[in-house]
Parts: C-alpha cells; sequence; structure tokens
C-alpha cells in the first residue's frame, strides 16, 4: 500500500458558527477512467442535482435522523473531461456553481481510497453496507471519508448537534463499520483511487472524486543457472576442480550496476531457483547476468549475458567456465656441476630420462610419499640443450595422453607434479631426487623447501636441475663530513688543515635508485630505496635487483655540502658493495669595510670637495658572545684603504658579535 498524501493545513481549518447546514453530494461510480494527475490548469464545479433528504433515505432505520441534504457535484477536470464528485467536508458550506479546486494529491490503495471501494465502488458487494440502498452507502461514504481524512468535525454540523448521532446510532455506527472493515481489508484483485480536490476559496466545502480498476495481474517467472566446464577431460573426477562455489549475480541492467540478487552453484553446479514474482501478465522482462566468483579451480567467466523471462516455467542457463592449468613452460636444465653448462669430457647432456607423475592435489612434498597414486604418468627426455619442455614433442618418449588447450598448447591440469631422473645421459652418475612441482603457487620444492636461491644447484655427483632467480645484493653507504675538532664554530684559516678532522655524518639521506629508471620516483618499490645514515655515518640499502644504480643525497647535516652523484653496479648475489663519500663543512670568512668622505679638492664656486672612499685603520673585534668579554675574543680585523679586510678565521654560520675599537 502507498503511503498515503496529506492535504494542507486549510482541511483541518473549522468554520466560524452561523454557518448554513452542510450539504453533502453523492458521486455515481466511475469505471474505467485513467488516473488523474495534478494539471496546472485546476478544476471547475459546473454542476451539481440530486439532492437527497438524510431523513428519507434513514427513514424506517433512524426516525430520528435530521433533515439533511446531499448533493452529487459535476466538476469539469483541467482536459475538460465532466466528472462527478463528492463533498469530503460535510460541516462546510456547499460551493457555489464556477467554484474552482485544486489537486490535493491522490490516495492510492490507502483507507480513503478503500473506504469508497466498499461503498459505492466495485467493492460494495462485498463490503459492510452490500444490503443498504444507494443513496445510504453514499451519505455513510461522504462521513466516512472525512473521518478517514482525519477532518475533527466529520460529524457536526456548522450549527451544532451531528449529521449522524453518536454511538449507538445507526448512522454513526455504519460509518464506524465502514471504516474498519477499510482500515483492516484490502482492496485484493483491484486497485482504488481518491483525488481530493482543495477548494481554492478556502472556505467552502473541497470535494473528492474516486475510481477503481482491476489489478494488474502478475506471474512468478523462474529461472537458475547450470555452471559446467569448457574441458571435462581436464576437470572431471579431479579433486582441484569444483563446480560447487560459483557466485552468479544477476542484475536489471546490461551494465550490472542494479544487483538484483546473488545465487551460489552446488556440486553438480546448479544455483537455487530464483523466482521473480512481479511480471505484469502479457509481458517479459530481461535480466542480465555475469560470474563474479569462479569456482575452485576454473577461471571466471564475466561475461555479461541476458535471459528474458516470458512465463511461469523456470528457465535453465547454462554457464560455462575454463579449467585453469598451467601451460608447460616446465623446463628442466640439466646441467653440469662444476661448469654449469657443457660438460667436461665427452658427456652429454642429452638423453637424460625422467619419469613425471602428475597428482591431482595441492602438496608441496611428493604425494607418492604420502601413499597417493599418480592420476596421469608421463615420460621425457633431454634434447641436446639439456632441456625438457612438453611443447618439443622431441622430449616427449610416451605415458598417457597430455592434455591440450584452445589453442593446441600443451598444458597440466592444476595440481602437483613430480620430476625424477630414471636414467642418466652418457658420462654421468643417476641423480633420482625428487622435484615437485606445485602448480597452484607455480614453485618448485626438494625435500618440502622452496627452492627460491639465485642459482639453486639439486646435487648428485655431475648432474644439477637448475632453478633461475634475478641476483640481488646490497650497497652500504659510509658518508662523512670534514668538520671543526673539538666541535669548534671557527678556526684559523692558516690552521684549518690540522684543526679540522673527518667525522661520521649522521642523519644524512639519500635516494638509491635503478638507474634504467631515470629517477626515483620512476623506479618500482623493488629497484628503490631510502638510505639514513646512522651514528657512524653508515647506512645498508635492501636487497636490490641486478643492475646499475644511482645514489642521490637528498638531506644531510645543515651546513655541509651534498655529495654529487654516485653510481654502483650489482652483479653478484648476496654481495654488499660498499662505498663512501666525504663532504666539506661549510665555513665563511668574515670582510670588513669602512667608508668615509675623504676631501679631494677644492672649488671656487662650492667650497670643499669630498668623495665617499674606503677608508683603512678602523679596527673591529670578533667575538663568540655577546658580552663581547675576554674569554669570548676571537680575533681583530683592521680596514684598509680602498678595499676591505677579511678575517683570519673562517666560521660556522650562527652568530657572533663586534666591536668598534
Amino acid at each position: 500500500m502507498k503511503t498515503r498524501l496529506r492535504k494542507g493545513k486549510d482541511f483541518l481549518k473549522r468554520i466560524s458558527a452561523g454557518a448554513a447546514a452542510a450539504l453533502m453530494a453523492v458521486v455515481t461510480v466511475i469505471s474505467n477512467m485513467e488516473p488523474l494527475v495534478a494539471k496546472a490548469d485546476g478544476y471547475t464545479l459546473v454542476d451539481y442535482d440530486n439532492d437527497v433528504s438524510y431523513a428519507d433515505v434513514f427513514s424506517g432505520i433512524d426516525d430520528g435522523m435530521g433533515d439533511w441534504k446531499s448533493w452529487e457535484f459535476s466538476v469539469e477536470e483541467p482536459d475538460g473531461d465532466v466528472v462527478k464528485a463528492m463533498c469530503a467536508e460535510p460541516h462546510k458550506t456547499q460551493p457555489s456553481i464556477g467554484s474552482t479546486f485544486t489537486d490535493g494529491g491522490t490516495y492510492v490503495n490507502d483507507t480513503v481510497a478503500r473506504v469508497l471501494f466498499f461503498s459505492v465502488g466495485s467493492g460494495a458487494s462485498r463490503g459492510p453496507l452490500s444490503d443498504y440502498d444507494y443513496d445510504l452507502r453514499w451519505i455513510i461514504a461522504h462521513h466516512t471519508v472525512a473521518y478517514a481524512l482525519d477532518d475533527d468535525m466529520w460529524n457536526e454540523p456548522a450549527i451544532g448537534g451531528t449529521f449522524l448521532g453518536g454511538p449507538g446510532s445507526a448512522g454513526y455506527d455504519l460509518c464506524m463499520e465502514l471504516y474498519s472493515y477499510a482500515y483492516n481489508l484490502s482492496s485484493g484483485d483491484y486497485d482504488c483511487y481518491a483525488k481530493f480536490l482543495s477548494n481554492d476559496d478556502g472556505v467552502n466545502q473541497s470535494l473528492c472524486i474516486f475510481w477503481d480498476e482491476p489489478a494488474p495481474v502478475y506471474y512468478n517467472g523462474n529461472f537458475r543457472f547450470r555452471k559446467y566446464s569448457s574441458n571435462d577431460s581436464i576437470s572431471n573426477n579431479n579433486s582441484c576442480y569444483s563446480l560447487q562455489g560459483a557466485e552468479i549475480s544477476v542484475y536489471n541492467d546490461a551494465e550490472c550496476t542494479d544487483l538484483v540478487t546473488r545465487l551460489t552453484t552446488n556440486s553438480d553446479g546448479y544455483t537455487d531457483t530464483y523466482t521473480t514474482g512481479d511480471i505484469l501478465e502479457g509481458e517479459s522482462r530481461t535480466y542480465y547476468y555475469k560470474e563474479t566468483g569462479a569456482p575452485k579451480g576454473f577461471l571466471i567467466n564475466d561475461s555479461v549475458e541476458s535471459v528474458t523471462i516470458t512465463g511461469s516455467d523456470t528457465v535453465t542457463c547454462d554457464i560455462s567456465d575454463t579449467p585453469e592449468t598451467d601451460p608447460v613452460t616446465i623446463l628442466l636444465r640439466k646441467v653440469n656441476k662444476e661448469t654449469g653448462s657443457v660438460s667436461n669430457g665427452a658427456g652429454t647432456l642429452k638423453g637424460a630420462k625422467y619419469v613425471i607423475k602428475y597428482y591431482d592435489t595441492d602438496m608441496t612434498t611428493d604425494p607418492a610419499a604420502s601413499g597417493k597414486t599418480p592420476k596421469y604418468t608421463y615420460y621425457a627426455q633431454t634434447g641436446a640443450d639439456g632441456r625438457i619442455n612438453f611443447r618439443n614433442s622431441e622430449n616427449y618418449i610416451g605415458g598417457d595422453t597430455l592434455f591440450k588447450d584452445e589453442d593446441g598448447e600443451v598444458v597440466f591440469p592444476m595440481g602437483t607434479i613430480t620430476i625424477q631422473e630414471y636414467e642418466a645421459p652418457e658420462g654421468y652418475l643417476l641423480d633420482e631426487t625428487v622435484f615437485v612441482t606445485n602448480i597452484f603457487d607455480k614453485s618448485c620444492y626438494v625435500n618440502g623447501v622452496k627452492q627460491t636461491n639465485a642459482t639453486s644447484y639439486q646435487e648428485a655427483d655431475s648432474t644439477v636441475i637448475h632453478l633461475e632467480q634475478e641476483v640481488k645484493g646490497k650497497v652500504s653507504l659510509t658518508k662523512k663530513m670534514t668538520a671543526i675538532k673539538d666541535g669548534g664554530s671557527y678556526v684559523k684559516t692558516a690552521q684549518k688543515s690540522s684543526l679540522t678532522e673527518n667525522i661520521p655524518e649522521e642523519g644524512a639521506e639519500f635516494q638509491i635508485y635503478y638507474k634504467g629508471a631515470g629517477s626515483y620516483d620512476n623506479a618500482t618499490e623493488a629497484q628503490r630505496d631510502i638510505l639514513r645514515t646512522g651514528a657512524d655515518g653508515k647506512a645498508t640499502s635492501k636487497d636490490l635487483p641486478y643492475g646499475n644504480y644511482v645514489i642521490h643525497q637528498i638531506s644531510g647535516v645543515p651546513n655541509c655540502t651534498f655529495m654529487e652523484d654516485m653510481e654502483v653496479s650489482i652483479s653478484e648475489n648476496a654481495k654488499t658493495y660498499e662505498v663512501s663519500a666525504t663532504d666539506i663543512q661549510k665555513l665563511n670568512k668574515l670582510r670588513l669595510y669602512k667608508k668615509g668622505e675623504v676631501l679631494t679638492g677644492y672649488n671656487k664656486d662650492t667650497g670643499f670637495v669630498y668623495e665617499e672612499r674606503y677608508i683603512g685603520g678602523c679596527s673591529y673585534q670578533v667575538y663568540a658572545d655577546e658580552d663581547c668579554s675576554d674569554a669570548g675574543f676571537i680575533e681583530q680585523i683592521t680596514s684598509k684603504d680602498g678595499g676591505y679586510a677579511e678575517s683570519a678565521y673562517e666560521y660556522k654560520a650562527g652568530t657572533y658579535e663586534e666591536s668598534i675599537i
């Protein structure tokens, strides 16, 4: 049920005492009317007739009924149609012809609309007033509508008293019975409407028009999904794959933004049935769906598909998933233990034979050691280059049929593979080490240990398996600075070499980044690091991959020069490369100038001539303290004619005092 609309505050405004007896109008049932909407031009009262006497209608039912009158109004709508209306405010004076009204809102399938439906509408035959004649039902409906609209004066004439009496009176009790019926019961297979027309004069009666129509008939549409494998030769009877747990999301729109529901497949690949329940009879509805969660062992199929529901039958939508596999890039390289490549003598790397076993399980140790039986077994041999690659047909020498994908490439199902040599090539001893390849994490294990070293050799005299990994190393930087000994703030230039020393520079920061990236910002996290020197002036990087690196200083001790960019090359695994740099602490000289006017001549018109020049002979004393104490005295500087006097000392940045002698 929709929330009913409320009219403005004028609806509850009481009419002043002395108003004429309220006149009520009766409206006939208007069937098959199009739902009305508010229009700018409003509604106009064009006629009213069929005055009905309360006393006549209630004769024999309530002979004490007052002689009130009710009227049937004719209202012209904005589109020109004329419809019947009834009064919605019994206590007010009836409006005059030509009165105008404004759409005050339409009540849909709520108590107000059902009062009219069960009294004078299509539901009257099943309503509580079905045994009474038409005029009485309209009178009761008229007052019950006002009651349902919270009109406090629904039963009170403006001149006082009551229209229908109080509790126990036939009219009053029938209003309460009709209201309770409409409040508690649905209109069922009908939609009913009541439009409130607010009187524009704000004084006289407002009106009400209504209509009803058969409610639309809906049917239940049903659909479900079936998930299946696009290559069941790989996934069937394989515990690494399951059709259970696929998540299918259903949407109202092709863009998949308006989610309807999510369904999950069972072990047979089917989801529960989803029932729509709200499709209008004779119409259809289209839903869009895609997989938003793949089941175990399968790649997600996120293509958007659609299903159109046209009836109540259950539609089953099939969705295929591709089993996840590993393209056979398994490279087994057999190399000489000592040389890392070819044989020393007449031995050959060609013809080493291996048994490769596939297990439909997820393990990092040999499944056979746990009592498991391989699902598939293959046999292969190395080529002249010492490698096994199943993409090379010459390497495969027998066993079960190899799996291939839609592109014809050899693939392995998800699971665990073991590789073991069973026949050594000429000149080599047999190595029966079991290499376990876990396809889920694409890693190789020996005795349960993951092979992650840069160059990992599985040894058996002169045979090896080579597992490649990038070379990584560290860079250790030692940063020093040339500073005045004992933490002094000044030093005599002539004694600078003996009174300064190289000390560790703490807190200096450096960027180190892969040179090929061009800058620190362009380098990846693996290709860069920040170095911060400690109290010993040292900083060591994290492991950095093989290549050339730039060290760039970005901060340091105040008033200390930055080192120029330097380069370092990492070419050996697990090695720490030592570099160092020494920067100079910035020191400053003091220069003193003394200017004054010097007599340079005489002009008979203007008198003596003076020029501003640098004057020598002026002495200044420099102190380390603001009190200019003897203990803080550093040096005395005397100005020179025509130039400046320079201090004999060099000073760190800071504040010094000078005194003119």
